[in-house]
């Protein structure tokens, strides 16, 4: 009888500790691993004023599990100093391997609330300028999954005197495509485009080589009048044209940065009167089904440019 209560008391052991193991694990959480945004075509800093270097060019990253699609953040400074501070933290919080503490910290810090010490990054919005009105298009501009990694070009300011849909404030994805086997036979880029004649916003494709532009739906031509770019915009819908280069005399749309802005870091000590820089972060979104939430990449770093007044 002793030895056989010593082998069922081991086997009650073992039991305890299995239990302990089950129940443990199923406590875990699974830790779901968002992809960042990896390749950039164009990373702009801020000290440039060349502008034909003055725009972001990237990739999306759709490795990821439920891939949801991508957001972009930006940030307006009068300071390249304080730039400099912020956008270096993020990028050290999110140098270490992309793991999901590594990617929450990072993002939190960019997207945080600001009274609690973080950097309240505002998501880029999309907007456009038609009949003498400033006109939002989507407020939290987001990129979907395509499925496949997509190429990604927007510019926030129309350069004076261009003439070229590439020298434009706008948005194309996926961009530029250089096959001479293309729908055109050539390249052409893809830009999100207001219709006047419908009143609907579309992609249209510009045929670089013949400076035209294409209903990529029904294939027929458009004539550039009826056309009116999209645009990145500020979270209140305003242009990054802060000083109507353009001269649209429209205070509402092209509005100053004003201290207290959620976008605006205010400095009392700017580099220079009448200037500004805007840095901008890109980041991968994971729809996490079994928590019911979305779960964010580490922040890419897209650049950064200055906007100036009487900046050509």
């Amino acid at each position: 009888m002793k030895n056989t209560w010593k082998v069922s008391k081991s086997k009650i052991y073992f039991v305890i500790v299995l239990l302990g193991v089950f129940f443990i694990s199923c406590g875990l959480e699974d830790i779901l691993i968002v992809e960042a945004p990896t390749v950039v075509n164009n990373e702009p800093l801020y000290e440039s004023e060349d502008y034909l270097t003055l725009y972001f060019d990237f990739e999306t990253n759709e490795k990821s599990d439920n891939f949801s699609g991508t957001d972009i953040y930006y940030k307006i400074y009068n300071s390249s100093e304080d730039l400099k501070r912020e956008r270096d933290y993020i990028n050290t919080l999110g140098s270490s391997s992309n793991n999901n503490s590594n990617s929450s910290t990072a993002f939190q810090k960019l997207t945080g609330d600001k009274n609690s010490s973080n950097y309240f990054y505002q998501k880029l919005s999309l907007c456009y300028y038609y009949n003498d009105e400033g006109h939002i298009y989507n407020k939290n501009y987001f990129i979907p999954s395509r499925g496949s990694n997509t190429r990604v070009y927007f510019r926030i300011k129309n350069h004076i005197d261009a003439v070229n849909p590439n020298f434009f404030a706008g948005v194309s994805y996926p961009h530029k495509v250089d096959s001479e086997m293309s729908r055109y036979g050539g390249s052409y880029i893809h830009f999100l485009c207001y219709r006047k004649s419908t009143g609907k916003i579309q992609f249209c494709d510009w045929i670089e080589k013949e400076d035209k532009w294409i209903d990529c739906i029904t294939g027929t031509e458009i004539h550039k009048s009826d056309l009116v770019l999209v645009e990145p915009g500020r979270y209140n819908g305003c242009s990054f044209d802060f000083f109507d280069e353009d001269d649209k005399k429209n205070p509402s749309f092209f509005k100053i940065p004003e201290n207290g802005d959620d976008d605006f870091l205010y400095s009392s000590s700017p580099d220079e009167e009448d200037t500004y820089f805007v840095q901008f972060f890109a980041v991968g979104v994971v729809w996490d089904a079994d928590n019911i939430k979305s779960v964010y990449s580490i922040p890419l770093d897209l650049g950064s440019v200055q906007i100036k007044k009487g900046q050509l």
